[in-house]
């Protein structure tokens, strides 16, 4: 097994057939395309008209699935009973590939076995050695045997997965890795924007087995992602997802919550705080969250210093984020770098917007589902054809049920819109750093605001506007069909 290992090794098939396994010795050659790409195949050994083929080709045919079976089912036409053996020099690697056809003739079996060819599987190797024909087997040997060992050798799972799910992904990434090893600091930073989406993958990890927050998870799972990056070789022919997969795991587990006090919190909060919170959220796992809080409550009663360091480490940890859509902090930011307006129109469209919300929870749930459907409102778009086949409807009918719809909508969002513009402005809470009064006169005293005319009232049953609202509704006569809801939207 050894001599045979030697042979894959080097690359020397032809005097592992002929000399190790006793084939007999044969030359042809056939010329194949696949995928646009020209391919060479060299018989180099047979027995009783069992076929082995040689394929010298690029790294990127080798982890390619598709290509290989498209290049088979060429094969197939000139050699019925074949083993093909891809060959690449750099990386050295090679992929065993053998089919048989399945009861019916049409339908064919592939089994790949793709490995590094500096270690082959010691299983491949076994079976292999069944390959092996002696002389006193040579008088009675027929097609048949030949097939039935191969069938024992190389029917199997394969022992390494040597293939990839996106190959142009992969083609494209070993790419960057080549142009990387040459010392570019652009290539180096390209190839890692690349691959980033597998610190994304690492940190959804991370955050099931620790308490981590999302952008710490992500944080080092990047830095582990770089980490790998700088040690990759792309020389020895393994891909960098599968290098950089596991210096991520390595990473969070081993490293990871341990990496959160150094990168926000003291060590010297740290290493005082975190004891008793970890206590604490055990004793709440258990007992329930009063146990833990009451002793937590008591520790940090009896202990002044414990009790600053918990509140200085609480603190630290809970700094808000702006990736946090919902909090304070990044809804004011939205308004301040709002490019359409100033803060005081952003909080008008949210008022529009809640009063929205309040018409489709006023109108009945059928004619707010039509609707949110037909204009994709916190839903998604649906055409009328779509809609009438699952209420078994004709379009036409939709399509009058959308107009009904569209009217009482419009006359409850026209009486919500009226009381609120009778309303005085609604106050920002007292966390806001500004007032919408101020930005919109660019002084310090509340902007006056004018009183809208009632529904009812002759001279206001057409627009209806305030000095903070810069949409105009139309009357009912003037809108096409959809334009309403589009407007308020």
């Amino acid at each position: 097994m050894e001599t045979m290992a030697a042979h894959l090794t080097r690359h020397d098939f032809k005097a592992l057939f002929i000399e190790v396994l006793g084939w007999d010795h044969a030359a042809a050659e056939y010329r194949f395309e696949a995928d646009g790409l020209p391919f060479i195949f060299r018989m180099i050994a047979h027995k009783r008209g069992f076929q082995v083929l040689i394929c010298e080709t690029d790294p990127y045919t080798l982890f390619n699935r598709s290509r290989l079976r498209q290049l088979e089912r060429r094969v197939l036409r000139v050699a019925h009973e074949h083993i093909v053996i891809y060959v690449c020099n750099e990386p050295r690697k090679q992929v065993w590939q053998w089919a048989v056809r399945l009861p019916g003739g049409n339908r064919l079996r592939h089994r790949e076995h793709g490995f590094v060819s500096l270690c082959p599987p010691p299983e491949l190797l076994n079976r292999l050695c069944g390959l092996r024909f002696t002389l006193h087997e040579e008088e009675h040997v027929v097609l048949t045997d030949a097939l039935a060992r191969t069938r024992a050798a190389l029917d199997t799972k394969s022992e390494k997965s040597a293939f990839v799910r996106r190959p142009a992904y992969a083609e494209r990434g070993d790419g960057l890795a080549r142009l990387m090893i040459a010392g570019n600091n652009a290539d180096f930073h390209a190839f890692v924007l690349f691959h980033i989406k597998l610190a994304a993958w690492g940190s959804k990890r991370l955050k099931r087995h620790a308490l981590i927050d999302d952008d710490d998870a992500v944080q080092i799972c990047a830095v582990a992602l770089i980490r790998a990056a700088r040690k990759f070789d792309p020389k020895r022919g393994y891909q960098f997802s599968t290098y950089a997969t596991n210096a991520i795991i390595k990473q969070c587990f081993r490293t990871g919550p341990w990496q959160i006090p150094r990168m926000r919190v003291p060590l010297r909060l740290a290493n005082v705080a975190r004891p008793l919170l970890s206590t604490t959220e055990r004793l709440a796992a258990r007992r329930g969250a009063e146990s833990g809080l009451r002793f937590q409550a008591s520790r940090m009663r009896k202990d002044r210093p414990l009790a600053a360091s918990v509140a200085a480490y609480l603190n630290i940890r809970n700094i808000a984020s702006l990736n946090d859509r919902s909090s304070a902090v990044a809804r004011h930011v939205r308004m301040a770098a709002d490019p359409y307006g100033t803060a005081a129109t952003a909080l008008e469209r949210e008022d529009l917007h809640q009063a929205v919300e309040r018409t489709f929870r006023s109108i009945t749930p059928e004619d707010a589902m039509l609707l949110r459907h037909r204009f994709g409102y916190d839903a998604t778009v649906r055409t009328l054809r779509d809609i009438g086949n699952e209420q078994g409807l004709t379009k036409e009918r939709v399509r009058q049920k959308q107009l009904v719809a569209e009217k009482r909508f419009r006359e409850q969002l026209l009486i919500y819109l009226g009381d609120a513009s009778q309303r005085k402005p609604k106050q920002l809470t007292s966390d806001l750093p500004f007032s919408p009064a101020k930005l919109s006169r660019g002084e310090g005293t509340p902007a006056e605001e004018r009183v809208v005319t009632p529904l009812d009232s002759p001279c206001s049953s057409s627009t209806y506007e305030t000095k903070h609202m810069p949409y105009q509704l139309k009357p009912y006569s003037e809108i096409v069909q959809g334009e309403l809801f589009a407007h308020a939207h």
